[in-house]
């Protein structure tokens, strides 16, 4: 998280508009639990604006970019 939050803070000037879309998996062992959600909290704080998907909800994401490619046909 610490990494991509670093990778858009020097991308957040850019002319070019972008918005990046991550896929997260919560971890199935609880003792994670917290590093998981400090990792979503980090990338929260993105300078730029990106939207954060759980790897459940990974079919809503994939219908949404279906539906855009459709639209510039």
């Amino acid at each position: 998280a610490r990494r991509w939050t670093g990778h858009l803070v020097s991308v957040s000037d850019a002319t070019d508009i972008f918005k990046p879309y991550f896929i997260v998996g919560a971890p199935t062992d609880l003792n994670l639990q917290s590093a998981y959600q400090e990792a979503l909290a980090i990338l929260k704080k993105s300078p730029v604006e990106i939207e954060i998907f759980a790897e459940s909800d990974v079919d809503t994401l994939v219908a949404r970019i279906e539906a855009e490619i459709a639209a510039h046909d």
